[in-house]
């Protein structure tokens, strides 16, 4: 039986019917049909508006000059705004302009992630979709996915960070180390690495213990960043060896400048509740030259630089100053900077 108050409810109360039951099943199929298509068209059109007035998605109509023709009612409970604030306004106007250069979904690009400005100033993040209409107009699909990148993007920075110190690992560290060589080929600059290591820091973990020397990373890594702009990358290797990445240095002396900055960062001592630690690093500098050297060889060169400065007595710096490329000779490259047991004594290269 068909529900009260619909189309074919109606219709079988009516006179109509009966005179068409009196006019036999020939004209009553035909016109049955047509009254189901009604129904069906008009049940479906209210589905698709509960479907789009429930969904905690975006759906946006565009006029051919990009107002708002229509947005749904998810647009108050996403970005803050009511129905009504955007009618008639260009809602491009509240995307990042940076973040693109053509409406998605124009001719030639495809969907992508849009930050849209929220009521509150903020941005929020959209993954758009979006489809023509007749006569010029375009609807877009928004879906908030503000919280996924969030998390993607702290999956990323674990990836690439020190968990302890925040600072960059050395994967992140030599990824920009590369990237500054192959930039500089094409400017003819220098780039320059650092590499610190704390002087005894073994002494203050054997005696009072990981934790304090935990928070004693901590701290350089906080005056290292504290003494540096913001364009150099600290990273932090592991144990205590750090490194910084200086580019486009005009000349070494550059670097020089900064190994003097990293010094003067640790000649305060460090205050650790009742505790107060004396702490000095030796810092080994190198510069490599436009086209020719490789992140290993400035690793390297620096490493035995920081070594040098080590054995003529801690707490200060030494300059690579032959061929970061010599740094090869004599020295494991697959090893890392630094690994347990070698000794100073144990190096050959030039400075």
């Amino acid at each position: 039986m068909s529900p009260p108050g619909s189309g074919l409810a109606r219709l079988a109360g009516s006179r109509r019917l009966r005179a068409l039951l009196l006019l036999g099943p020939a004209l009553l199929a035909p016109a049955l049909r047509h009254l189901a298509r009604l129904t069906v068209q008009r049940d479906t059109a209210a589905l698709c508006r509960a479907l789009v007035e429930s969904s905690p998605d975006i759906l946006i109509v565009l006029n051919p000059d990009s107002t708002v023709h229509y947005v749904s009612p998810a647009v108050e409970r996403t970005l803050g705004y009511g129905p009504g604030d955007l009618t008639g306004t260009g809602f491009f106007e509240r995307v990042e302009r940076e973040s693109y250069t053509t409406p998605p979904g124009a001719p030639g690009t495809s969907s992508r992630v849009l930050p849209i400005r929220h009521a509150d100033g903020s941005f929020r993040y959209f993954e758009a979709v979006a489809a023509p209409l007749p006569g010029g107009s375009r609807a877009y699909y928004l879906r908030d996915v503000t919280g996924r990148r969030s998390f993607e993007e702290d999956l990323a920075r674990q990836a690439s960070h020190d968990p302890l110190t925040g600072l960059a690992n050395r994967t992140l560290f030599m990824e920009r180390l590369g990237q500054a060589l192959s930039r500089t080929r094409r400017g003819a600059r220098l780039v320059a690495v650092l590499f610190i290591d704390l002087d005894d820091f073994k002494a203050i973990n054997d005696t009072l213990g990981h934790a304090v020397g935990d928070q004693v990373l901590v701290t350089a890594a906080r005056r290292l960043r504290g003494r540096m702009r913001t364009m150099n990358t600290i990273a932090r290797l592991g144990g205590d060896e750090f490194t910084i990445l200086i580019e486009d240095v005009a000349a070494p002396e550059g670097a020089v400048r900064v190994a003097e900055r990293v010094l003067e960062a640790f000649r305060s001592p460090i205050t650790l509740g009742e505790r107060t630690l004396h702490l000095t690093a030796s810092v080994g500098v190198a510069a490599g030259e436009p086209g020719r050297h490789r992140p290993g060889d400035l690793m390297r060169a620096a490493d035995a630089a920081m070594y040098r400065a080590k054995a003529a007595g801690k707490a200060g710096y030494r300059v690579y100053e032959g061929d970061p490329g010599a740094a090869r000779t004599g020295c494991p490259q697959d090893t890392g900077p630094n690994p347990p047991g070698r000794k100073a004594t144990a190096r050959s290269d030039p400075l």
